[in-house]
C-alpha cells in the first residue's frame, strides 16, 4: 500500500470502475464497485494499517481533483492488520470519461481505463465513444406504465356435445345402407336417364363406406380442440395493451415485451363476418347412394372481366406473441412522445386460459428505447373470466348437421 505500484493499482481500479456504463453497473451493489484488499484464497490475512490520508495523497495525482468519487472502509482482522474496502460511487449519465492524469506503473497520462468482467484494462475505441456519449446525455426522467386492458377467458365445453354430433351423423350415414334401392322419381331406372340428369352410380363398396365414416369420426375428435379455439377466437373480447409515457422525455423506437405466466395462450381474434363455421370440423363422407355431379351444371368461363381489383397489401401486426406453457407478447410502439399513451389494435390478441381454478394471471413487462442504456421493468395482472361454451358449440354443430342433410353430404 505504500509502494507506487500498489497505489497505482488502486487508482487504476477507481478509474476503471468510474468508466462503466450506468446500466451495467446498476446490476450489482446499486452501481457501486468494491475492491477488497487483504483477502486471499482461503485466508483473510489482512494488510498493515495505512492512513487514509496517505492513500488519498498517493492516488489523487492519477485521478485529479475533479476525478471519480470514492471512499474506503476498514474491517479489523488481527492486531495491526485489516481488510480494506475501496468503494467507488456508481457512474451516472452526464459524466464524461475519467482519464488518467499521471504516468505511473501500468498507467500513462491521458489513458482511458475501464473495468470489464474480471479485468481492468485500456478502453477500446468503441468504448471511448460510448463513454463520450454518456457524458453528452443526461438521462431524462422516465416514468412508464404498461396495462393489459380486458380479460383472459377460461373456456369450458362438454365433450358430450361432440360425441352426440358424431353419433347422430354416423347414424344418418349408416341408415342409408339399410334403405332400399333408391327409386327414380320419374319411375324410370335407366342408367342413361340418370347420366343425363347429372347423376352418378355409387362406386364404393359397403366396407369402403364404413371405413370413410370411421376415418371421419377420428378426424373430428382430432380437430375438436382446434374447433373450440376457433370459436373462442370469435367469442373472446380482444385484449388491448396501453403503454403510457407519463414524463416529458421523448422516447424513440420503443419496444415492449410482456410475459404472462401460467397456462395461458394468445389467439388472433376473428370477427363474426370472417368466422367460417362450416370449416370447424371435417365434412362427413358423401351419403351412400347415387350422387349428382354438379360440375355438369356449372357455367363455363368465357373470359375474365376487364375490371382489375387492386391487390390488398397486408399490414404487419403491431403485436406478436409466442405460446408455450405461458405467453410472450412483443409490442412495437415506435416513437412515444411526452405524455402520450399508445394503445394496440383490437384485432391483435385474445387471451385464453387452459386450467381451472385460476382467477388472475400475473406477468412482467420490459421496455427498451433507442439511446437509453437501460431496461425499464414492471409487473401487471390480468383478471380471468370463466365461460361455458357448451351451448354455443351445440348450436353450431346443429347447423352443421342441417347443412349435411340439406346438401346430401359434401364428399364424393
Amino acid at each position: 500500500m505504500r509502494s507506487k505500484e500498489g497505489l497505482a493499482k488502486i487508482a487504476k481500479f477507481i478509474l476503471g470502475a468510474a468508466n462503466r456504463m450506468p446500466d451495467v453497473a446498476a446490476r450489482y451493489f446499486e452501481g457501486h464497485a468494491v475492491m477488497v484488499l487483504g483477502v486471499g484464497a482461503g485466508s483473510t490475512s489482512g494488510i498493515e494499517s495505512v492512513e487514509a490520508l496517505d492513500i488519498e495523497r498517493g492516488i489523487r495525482p492519477y485521478l485529479s481533483v475533479n476525478g471519480p468519487r470514492w471512499d474506503l472502509q476498514r474491517v479489523p482482522v488481527d492486531a495491526g492488520r485489516e481488510v480494506l474496502l475501496i468503494l467507488v460511487d456508481p457512474p451516472k449519465m452526464g459524466q464524461p470519461p475519467f482519464p488518467c492524469f499521471k504516468d505511473g506503473p501500468g498507467l500513462h497520462n491521458g489513458q482511458i481505463i475501464i473495468r470489464a468482467d474480471g479485468e481492468t484494462r485500456q478502453a477500446t475505441g468503441e468504448e471511448v465513444l460510448q463513454l463520450q456519449h454518456r457524458g453528452r446525455q443526461d438521462r431524462p426522467d422516465v416514468d412508464l406504465a404498461v396495462v393489459v386492458e380486458g380479460r383472459a377467458v377460461l373456456y369450458s365445453c362438454n365433450q358430450g356435445v361432440l360425441e352426440e354430433h358424431i353419433d347422430r351423423e354416423s347414424a344418418r350415414l349408416l341408415a342409408a345402407l339399410r334403405t332400399a334401392s333408391l327409386k327414380n322419381p320419374f319411375g324410370m331406372s335407366s342408367v342413361a336417364l340418370m347420366a343425363s340428369m347429372g347423376q352418378r352410380e355409387e362406386k364404393r363398396s359397403e366396407d369402403e363406406y364404413r371405413h370413410e365414416i370411421e376415418s371421419w369420426t377420428t378426424a373430428c375428435a382430432t380437430s375438436w380442440p382446434t374447433a373450440v379455439d376457433a370459436v373462442a377466437a370469435m367469442l373472446t373480447a380482444p385484449t388491448t395493451m396501453t403503454i403510457a409515457n407519463r414524463e416529458q422525455s421523448f422516447l424513440e423506437d420503443v419496444e415492449v415485451e410482456i410475459h404472462l405466466e401460467g397456462p395461458v395462450r394468445g389467439l388472433r381474434p376473428v370477427s363474426r363476418k370472417r368466422f367460417a363455421q362450416y370449416d370447424l370440423l371435417p365434412s362427413p363422407p358423401r351419403i351412400w347412394g347415387p350422387w349428382v355431379d354438379r360440375s355438369m351444371f356449372s357455367v363455363p368461363n368465357f373470359g375474365s372481366s376487364s375490371y382489375q381489383y387492386a391487390p390488398t397489401v397486408p399490414t404487419l401486426p403491431t403485436v406478436n406473441f409466442r405460446n408455450g406453457g405461458s405467453v410472450n407478447i412483443q409490442v412495437h410502439v415506435g416513437d412515444l412522445r411526452p405524455r402520450q399513451v399508445f394503445r394496440t389494435h383490437k384485432d391483435d390478441l385474445a387471451l385464453v386460459v387452459d386450467e381451472d381454478g385460476l382467477t388472475e394471471l400475473s406477468g412482467t413487462w420490459k421496455i427498451t428505447a433507442r439511446g437509453h442504456h437501460a431496461v425499464y421493468e414492471g409487473r401487471l395482472a390480468v383478471p380471468i373470466e370463466p365461460r361455458d361454451m357448451t351451448p354455443v358449440m351445440e348450436r353450431l354443430l346443429r347447423r352443421l348437421r342441417k347443412e349435411d342433410v340439406d346438401g346430401g353430404g359434401k364428399g364424393r
